[in-house]
C-alpha cells in the first residue's frame, strides 16, 4: 500500500496532508504526520471527496511529547452502524474493486458510475470508528447528516489518547435513532454542531 509520510523529524507539530477529490476517493495505505520527537503536536489529515470517499487505511497522528493531530473525514452523510462490520460489507472484502486491499470503509456511490453523483452514506462501523480513534482527534463532517444507529451494546467508545478531542458537525441533522445509545470518551471533550436538528442520547466524557 502507498504510504505519505508528513512527520516533524526533530521538534515540531507533524505536517498537514489532504486528499481530496471532485469525484471519487479511495484511500487504503498509511498516513503518518507525527509531530516531533523532542515536542510538538501531531499533524492534520483531511480525508474527503465531492463524490465517493472510501476509507480504510491507516492514520498516525501521535507525538511522543505533544498533543494528538486531527483527522478529518468529510463525505456528504455518515452513517455509523453496530458491530464491527458497516452494511457495506461486500465492498470492504479484498479486491472489491479490483486491486483494492481488504479492509475498507465505504460510503458507496453508484451514481459515480452512471451519472452525477447521487445522495449516498458514508457507512462507518462501532468497531472500526472506535480503533481508528487511537491515534488522531477526530472530526466527522458531513453536508447533510450524521446518524448513529441503534447501536446493539447501547455505547459507542471513542477512547482518545493524550487528551484528543471528538467533533461531530452536519449541514443537516445529527441524529441517535436510539435515544437510549451514549457517546463516550476517556475525559475527551465532545462537541456536536448541526445546522438543523440535534437528536442524541447520553454523552459521557469521564467514562469508557
Amino acid at each position: 500500500a502507498s504510504q505519505i509520510q508528513a512527520n516533524a523529524t526533530d521538534q515540531g507539530a507533524g505536517g498537514q496532508v489532504i486528499v481530496w477529490s471532485d469525484g471519487l476517493t479511495w484511500y487504503s495505505g498509511a498516513i503518518a504526520a507525527r509531530g516531533g520527537p523532542n515536542g510538538g503536536p501531531g499533524g492534520f489529515v483531511e480525508l474527503s471527496a465531492k463524490g465517493e470517499l472510501a476509507v480504510r487505511g491507516t492514520v498516525d497522528l501521535t507525538a511522543p511529547l505533544g498533543p494528538l493531530g486531527t483527522l478529518l473525514l468529510d463525505p456528504q452523510d455518515i452513517r455509523i452502524v453496530p458491530g464491527v462490520l458497516g452494511s457495506d460489507d461486500s465492498q470492504l472484502s479484498s479486491n472489491v474493486p479490483f486491486g483494492q486491499p481488504e479492509n475498507q470503509i465505504l460510503r458507496t456511490d453508484q451514481g459515480f458510475f452512471t451519472g452525477p453523483p447521487t445522495p449516498v452514506d458514508f457507512t462507518i462501523s462501532e468497531g472500526r470508528l472506535e480503533l481508528l480513534l487511537s491515534t488522531a482527534n477526530l472530526i466527522l463532517e458531513a453536508e447533510r447528516d450524521i446518524v448513529l444507529e441503534n447501536l446493539l451494546d447501547d455505547r459507542l467508545s471513542l477512547r482518545m489518547a493524550n487528551g484528543g478531542s471528538v467533533r461531530f458537525t452536519a449541514g443537516r441533522d445529527v441524529r441517535f435513532l436510539d435515544s437510549a445509545d451514549v457517546l463516550s470518551t476517556l475525559g475527551a471533550p465532545i462537541t456536536i454542531q448541526a445546522g438543523e436538528a440535534i437528536s442524541i442520547g447520553r454523552l459521557e466524557t469521564q467514562g469508557g
